[in-house]
Protein backbone atom coordinates (compact mmCIF):
# COMPACT_ATOMS: atom_id res chain seq x y z
CA UNK A 1 0.00 0.00 0.00
CA UNK A 2 1.77 3.09 -1.24
CA UNK A 3 1.55 6.57 1.33
CA UNK A 4 -1.15 7.63 0.31
CA UNK A 5 -3.23 4.86 0.23
CA UNK A 6 -2.48 4.20 3.71
CA UNK A 7 -3.35 7.77 4.94
CA UNK A 8 -6.50 7.17 3.26
CA UNK A 9 -7.18 4.43 4.42
CA UNK A 10 -7.16 5.52 8.28
CA UNK A 11 -8.85 8.49 7.57
CA UNK A 12 -11.90 6.51 6.76
CA UNK A 13 -11.02 4.52 9.73
CA UNK A 14 -10.60 7.02 12.20
CA UNK A 15 -14.23 8.64 10.10
CA UNK A 16 -15.98 5.85 11.12
CA UNK A 17 -14.45 5.42 15.49
CA UNK A 18 -14.72 9.22 15.93
CA UNK A 19 -16.82 11.25 13.84
CA UNK A 20 -14.92 14.28 12.45
CA UNK A 21 -11.57 13.06 13.22
CA UNK A 22 -10.93 12.64 9.58
CA UNK A 23 -11.93 15.81 8.84
CA UNK A 24 -9.01 17.28 10.65
CA UNK A 25 -6.52 14.49 9.53
CA UNK A 26 -7.84 15.83 6.02
CA UNK A 27 -6.28 19.36 6.58
CA UNK A 28 -3.27 17.85 6.88
CA UNK A 29 -3.15 16.21 3.28
CA UNK A 30 -2.10 17.32 0.48
CA UNK A 31 -4.74 17.38 -2.45
CA UNK A 32 -5.17 14.55 -4.61
CA UNK A 33 -7.92 12.40 -6.48
CA UNK A 34 -7.56 9.79 -3.90
CA UNK A 35 -8.99 11.93 -1.28
CA UNK A 36 -11.25 14.18 -4.29
CA UNK A 37 -14.42 11.94 -2.74
CA UNK A 38 -13.82 10.86 0.60
CA UNK A 39 -16.76 8.15 1.42
CA UNK A 40 -19.17 8.54 2.42
CA UNK A 41 -20.55 11.37 0.31
CA UNK A 42 -24.24 10.28 -0.16
CA UNK A 43 -27.05 7.42 1.44
CA UNK A 44 -26.07 4.21 1.63
CA UNK A 45 -28.36 1.38 0.53
CA UNK A 46 -28.77 -1.40 2.58
CA UNK A 47 -30.65 -4.52 1.61
CA UNK A 48 -32.53 -6.53 3.82
CA UNK A 49 -33.67 -9.99 1.93
CA UNK A 50 -36.34 -10.17 4.52
CA UNK A 51 -39.61 -8.45 4.63
CA UNK A 52 -40.54 -4.96 6.69
CA UNK A 53 -40.74 -5.97 10.18
CA UNK A 54 -39.07 -9.06 10.80
CA UNK A 55 -36.20 -10.13 13.23
CA UNK A 56 -33.62 -9.02 10.38
CA UNK A 57 -35.08 -5.53 9.83
CA UNK A 58 -35.23 -5.14 13.05
CA UNK A 59 -31.30 -5.65 13.59
CA UNK A 60 -30.67 -3.73 10.68
CA UNK A 61 -32.17 -1.14 12.02
CA UNK A 62 -30.71 -1.28 15.42
CA UNK A 63 -27.09 -0.80 13.82
CA UNK A 64 -27.54 0.78 10.88
CA UNK A 65 -28.80 4.07 13.10
CA UNK A 66 -25.14 4.17 15.01
CA UNK A 67 -23.43 3.46 12.10
CA UNK A 68 -25.22 6.58 10.20
CA UNK A 69 -23.61 8.77 12.93
CA UNK A 70 -20.20 7.53 12.67
CA UNK A 71 -19.93 7.62 9.00
CA UNK A 72 -22.52 10.93 8.38
CA UNK A 73 -24.65 9.56 6.44
CA UNK A 74 -28.09 7.98 6.11
CA UNK A 75 -28.92 4.21 5.80
CA UNK A 76 -31.95 3.52 3.04
CA UNK A 77 -33.25 0.41 3.87
CA UNK A 78 -34.59 -2.41 0.99
CA UNK A 79 -36.38 -4.86 1.92
CA UNK A 80 -36.21 -8.22 -1.22
CA UNK A 81 -37.74 -11.16 0.56
CA UNK A 82 -38.18 -14.44 -1.01
CA UNK A 83 -36.22 -17.56 -2.22
CA UNK A 84 -34.33 -18.27 1.23
CA UNK A 85 -33.09 -14.89 0.85
CA UNK A 86 -31.55 -15.32 -2.46
CA UNK A 87 -33.30 -12.53 -4.00
CA UNK A 88 -31.47 -9.56 -2.03
CA UNK A 89 -28.16 -11.65 -2.09
CA UNK A 90 -28.13 -10.84 -5.52
CA UNK A 91 -28.66 -7.41 -6.26
CA UNK A 92 -25.97 -7.14 -3.85
CA UNK A 93 -23.42 -9.02 -5.76
CA UNK A 94 -24.58 -7.33 -8.64
CA UNK A 95 -24.09 -3.89 -7.51
CA UNK A 96 -21.46 -1.91 -7.82
CA UNK A 97 -18.43 -2.41 -5.54
CA UNK A 98 -18.58 1.25 -3.97
CA UNK A 99 -19.50 0.76 -0.37
CA UNK A 100 -22.73 2.50 -1.59
CA UNK A 101 -24.88 -0.70 -1.39
CA UNK A 102 -24.66 -3.45 1.18
CA UNK A 103 -26.28 -6.45 2.21
CA UNK A 104 -27.52 -7.21 5.90
CA UNK A 105 -28.70 -10.98 6.44
CA UNK A 106 -28.93 -14.34 8.35
CA UNK A 107 -26.88 -17.42 6.93
CA UNK A 108 -29.62 -18.45 4.36
CA UNK A 109 -28.24 -16.74 1.19
CA UNK A 110 -24.91 -16.86 1.68
CA UNK A 111 -24.17 -19.75 3.54
CA UNK A 112 -26.59 -22.35 4.30
CA UNK A 113 -28.78 -22.18 1.21
CA UNK A 114 -25.64 -22.78 -1.34
CA UNK A 115 -24.23 -25.10 1.30
CA UNK A 116 -26.86 -27.63 0.58
CA UNK A 117 -26.10 -27.09 -3.48
CA UNK A 118 -28.90 -24.64 -3.66
CA UNK A 119 -29.51 -22.55 -6.82
CA UNK A 120 -27.90 -18.98 -6.68
CA UNK A 121 -26.51 -16.54 -9.49
CA UNK A 122 -23.72 -15.42 -7.68
CA UNK A 123 -20.87 -17.15 -6.01
CA UNK A 124 -21.24 -16.91 -2.06
CA UNK A 125 -17.48 -16.82 -1.55
CA UNK A 126 -16.01 -15.24 -4.82
CA UNK A 127 -19.26 -12.28 -5.18
CA UNK A 128 -19.09 -10.84 -1.68
CA UNK A 129 -16.50 -8.92 0.75
CA UNK A 130 -17.62 -9.86 4.14
CA UNK A 131 -17.90 -6.63 6.23
CA UNK A 132 -18.66 -7.27 10.10
CA UNK A 133 -20.67 -9.84 11.87
CA UNK A 134 -24.00 -8.93 13.14
CA UNK A 135 -25.78 -10.93 16.33
CA UNK A 136 -25.44 -14.13 17.00
CA UNK A 137 -27.63 -16.29 18.63
CA UNK A 138 -29.31 -20.01 18.98
CA UNK A 139 -33.23 -20.11 17.89
CA UNK A 140 -36.01 -21.69 20.03
CA UNK A 141 -38.53 -24.44 18.91
CA UNK A 142 -42.12 -22.58 19.68
CA UNK A 143 -45.14 -24.83 19.05
CA UNK A 144 -48.73 -22.61 18.35
CA UNK A 145 -50.97 -21.87 21.07
CA UNK A 146 -53.74 -23.89 19.03
CA UNK A 147 -51.49 -26.73 18.64
CA UNK A 148 -52.60 -27.79 22.18
CA UNK A 149 -48.77 -28.59 23.27
CA UNK A 150 -47.62 -27.33 26.33
CA UNK A 151 -43.97 -28.68 26.72
CA UNK A 152 -41.74 -30.68 24.36
CA UNK A 153 -43.18 -34.14 26.59
CA UNK A 154 -46.46 -33.48 24.33
CA UNK A 155 -45.02 -33.48 21.73
CA UNK A 156 -42.86 -36.40 21.97
CA UNK A 157 -46.31 -38.12 22.81
CA UNK A 158 -47.66 -36.47 19.61
CA UNK A 159 -44.65 -38.00 17.92
CA UNK A 160 -44.51 -41.36 19.46
CA UNK A 161 -48.51 -41.87 18.42
CA UNK A 162 -47.60 -40.80 15.22
CA UNK A 163 -49.82 -37.73 14.76
CA UNK A 164 -49.24 -35.57 12.01
CA UNK A 165 -46.79 -32.38 12.54
CA UNK A 166 -45.67 -29.02 10.65
CA UNK A 167 -42.73 -27.36 11.21
CA UNK A 168 -42.61 -23.70 9.39
CA UNK A 169 -38.69 -22.68 8.18
CA UNK A 170 -37.91 -19.49 6.73
CA UNK A 171 -37.02 -20.85 3.22
CA UNK A 172 -35.88 -24.06 1.65
CA UNK A 173 -31.99 -24.28 3.03
CA UNK A 174 -32.78 -21.81 5.69
CA UNK A 175 -31.76 -22.00 9.62
CA UNK A 176 -35.28 -22.85 10.12
CA UNK A 177 -34.96 -25.49 7.90
CA UNK A 178 -32.13 -27.26 9.48
CA UNK A 179 -33.67 -27.20 12.91
CA UNK A 180 -36.91 -28.92 11.92
CA UNK A 181 -34.58 -31.37 10.35
CA UNK A 182 -32.59 -32.13 13.35
CA UNK A 183 -35.72 -32.38 15.40
CA UNK A 184 -37.28 -34.47 12.66
CA UNK A 185 -34.46 -36.64 13.29
CA UNK A 186 -34.27 -36.43 16.75
CA UNK A 187 -38.08 -37.98 17.26
CA UNK A 188 -37.74 -40.05 14.60
CA UNK A 189 -40.72 -38.91 12.50
CA UNK A 190 -41.42 -37.37 9.34
CA UNK A 191 -42.07 -33.55 9.54
CA UNK A 192 -44.16 -31.70 7.15
CA UNK A 193 -41.82 -28.75 6.11
CA UNK A 194 -43.40 -25.49 5.29
CA UNK A 195 -41.02 -22.87 3.49
CA UNK A 196 -42.08 -18.97 3.49
CA UNK A 197 -40.59 -15.75 2.52
CA UNK A 198 -38.53 -15.69 6.02
CA UNK A 199 -38.88 -17.04 8.86
CA UNK A 200 -41.38 -14.19 10.77
CA UNK A 201 -43.55 -14.99 8.40
CA UNK A 202 -43.48 -19.05 9.70
CA UNK A 203 -43.88 -17.57 13.09
CA UNK A 204 -46.87 -15.31 12.18
CA UNK A 205 -48.25 -18.56 10.84
CA UNK A 206 -47.86 -20.50 13.84
CA UNK A 207 -48.91 -17.80 15.92
CA UNK A 208 -52.41 -17.73 13.71
CA UNK A 209 -52.81 -21.81 14.34
CA UNK A 210 -51.67 -22.51 10.50
CA UNK A 211 -48.71 -24.74 11.99
CA UNK A 212 -47.71 -26.81 14.72
CA UNK A 213 -44.54 -25.71 15.35
CA UNK A 214 -41.41 -23.39 14.20
CA UNK A 215 -38.94 -21.49 15.45
CA UNK A 216 -37.46 -18.26 16.47
CA UNK A 217 -35.10 -15.98 18.35
CA UNK A 218 -35.82 -14.78 21.93
CA UNK A 219 -35.85 -11.61 20.45
CA UNK A 220 -39.32 -11.52 18.09
CA UNK A 221 -40.53 -14.30 20.51
CA UNK A 222 -41.08 -12.70 23.18
CA UNK A 223 -44.43 -10.49 22.83
CA UNK A 224 -46.09 -13.65 21.15
CA UNK A 225 -45.46 -15.46 24.49
CA UNK A 226 -46.88 -13.06 26.52
CA UNK A 227 -49.75 -13.03 24.45
CA UNK A 228 -50.15 -16.68 24.90
CA UNK A 229 -50.23 -17.22 21.17
CA UNK A 230 -47.16 -19.52 20.95
CA UNK A 231 -45.47 -21.71 23.66
CA UNK A 232 -41.86 -22.28 23.52
CA UNK A 233 -40.60 -25.56 23.81
CA UNK A 234 -36.72 -25.90 23.83
CA UNK A 235 -34.09 -24.08 23.23
CA UNK A 236 -31.08 -25.10 20.29
CA UNK A 237 -28.70 -23.74 22.49
CA UNK A 238 -25.63 -24.48 24.88
CA UNK A 239 -27.40 -22.67 27.37
CA UNK A 240 -30.98 -21.38 28.04
CA UNK A 241 -31.74 -17.99 26.91
CA UNK A 242 -31.54 -15.42 29.34
CA UNK A 243 -35.41 -14.49 29.09
CA UNK A 244 -36.68 -18.06 28.68
CA UNK A 245 -35.31 -19.60 31.75
CA UNK A 246 -37.90 -21.79 32.40
CA UNK A 247 -37.38 -23.05 28.42
CA UNK A 248 -34.96 -26.09 28.38
CA UNK A 249 -32.19 -26.87 26.08
CA UNK A 250 -32.32 -29.94 24.07
CA UNK A 251 -29.03 -31.29 25.95
CA UNK A 252 -31.24 -31.11 28.90
CA UNK A 253 -33.90 -33.36 27.60
CA UNK A 254 -31.35 -35.69 26.46
CA UNK A 255 -30.83 -34.94 23.20
CA UNK A 256 -26.97 -33.74 22.62
CA UNK A 257 -25.96 -32.47 19.24
CA UNK A 258 -28.51 -30.02 18.61
CA UNK A 259 -27.42 -26.77 19.53
CA UNK A 260 -27.98 -24.28 16.28
CA UNK A 261 -26.02 -21.54 15.83
CA UNK A 262 -27.26 -18.63 13.82
CA UNK A 263 -25.56 -15.38 12.63
CA UNK A 264 -26.08 -12.26 10.77
CA UNK A 265 -23.68 -9.78 9.04
CA UNK A 266 -22.96 -7.04 6.80
CA UNK A 267 -22.01 -7.84 3.07
CA UNK A 268 -20.69 -6.23 0.13
CA UNK A 269 -20.19 -6.54 -3.35
CA UNK A 270 -17.22 -8.06 -4.57
CA UNK A 271 -14.28 -5.35 -5.08
CA UNK A 272 -15.16 -2.74 -2.85
CA UNK A 273 -11.76 -0.67 -1.76
CA UNK A 274 -10.67 -2.50 0.98
CA UNK A 275 -10.60 0.96 2.92
CA UNK A 276 -14.37 1.15 2.35
CA UNK A 277 -14.45 -2.61 3.90
CA UNK A 278 -12.11 -1.27 6.59
CA UNK A 279 -14.63 1.89 7.62
CA UNK A 280 -17.65 0.57 7.42
CA UNK A 281 -16.41 -2.47 10.00
CA UNK A 282 -15.03 -0.18 12.19
CA UNK A 283 -18.49 1.83 12.29
CA UNK A 284 -20.33 -1.82 12.73
CA UNK A 285 -17.94 -2.38 16.04
CA UNK A 286 -18.81 1.03 17.24
CA UNK A 287 -22.29 0.43 16.65
CA UNK A 288 -22.14 -2.96 18.45
CA UNK A 289 -20.03 -1.56 21.66
CA UNK A 290 -23.27 0.70 23.09
CA UNK A 291 -24.53 -0.69 26.28
CA UNK A 292 -28.02 -1.01 24.77
CA UNK A 293 -26.99 -3.13 21.52
CA UNK A 294 -25.31 -5.19 24.26
CA UNK A 295 -28.03 -5.65 26.33
CA UNK A 296 -30.49 -6.33 23.82
CA UNK A 297 -28.34 -9.58 21.93
CA UNK A 298 -28.07 -10.95 25.45
CA UNK A 299 -31.11 -10.82 26.67
CA UNK A 300 -31.76 -12.46 22.93
CA UNK A 301 -29.65 -15.28 24.45
CA UNK A 302 -26.60 -14.22 22.16
CA UNK A 303 -23.45 -12.46 22.02
CA UNK A 304 -21.73 -9.55 20.93
CA UNK A 305 -18.74 -10.36 19.13
CA UNK A 306 -16.06 -8.18 16.93
CA UNK A 307 -14.33 -10.07 13.93
CA UNK A 308 -12.27 -7.94 11.30
CA UNK A 309 -13.57 -8.69 7.59
CA UNK A 310 -10.90 -11.14 6.93
CA UNK A 311 -11.78 -13.34 10.26
CA UNK A 312 -15.68 -12.71 9.16
CA UNK A 313 -15.07 -14.29 5.55
CA UNK A 314 -12.98 -17.08 7.15
CA UNK A 315 -16.32 -17.98 8.95
CA UNK A 316 -18.26 -17.52 6.43
CA UNK A 317 -16.29 -20.19 4.86
CA UNK A 318 -15.73 -22.66 7.97
CA UNK A 319 -19.14 -22.46 8.05
CA UNK A 320 -20.43 -23.44 4.71
CA UNK A 321 -18.32 -26.41 4.99
CA UNK A 322 -19.83 -27.46 8.40
CA UNK A 323 -23.34 -27.35 7.01
CA UNK A 324 -22.67 -28.88 3.80
CA UNK A 325 -21.70 -31.81 6.03
CA UNK A 326 -24.51 -31.64 8.43
CA UNK A 327 -27.23 -30.94 5.25
CA UNK A 328 -25.52 -34.36 3.73
CA UNK A 329 -26.04 -36.09 7.27
CA UNK A 330 -29.69 -35.01 7.40
CA UNK A 331 -30.28 -35.50 3.26
CA UNK A 332 -31.23 -31.46 2.90
CA UNK A 333 -31.03 -31.40 -0.89
CA UNK A 334 -31.51 -28.46 -3.04
CA UNK A 335 -35.34 -28.10 -4.52
CA UNK A 336 -36.08 -29.85 -7.70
Amino acid sequence: MNPLSLLRHWALRLRALLPGAASVLALLLPSSPAFADPYPTRPIRLVVPESAGSIADAWARRLARPMEQALGQPFVIEHRPGASGTLGAEAVARAAPDGYTLLYTGQSPTVTYPAIGGAVRYDPQRDFAPVALGPNAYPVLVAGAGSGLRSFADLKARATAREPLSCGTGGHGSYGHFACAMLARALGVDLLMVPYKGSSAALQEAAGGQLTLTTGFPSELMGLIAAGRIVPLAAFAERRAVPLPAVPTFRELGMPGMELFAFAGFYAPAGTPAAVVEALNAAAARAMQTPEYVKLVEDAGGRVQAMSPAAFAQMNTDDRERWRRRGQELGIRPQE
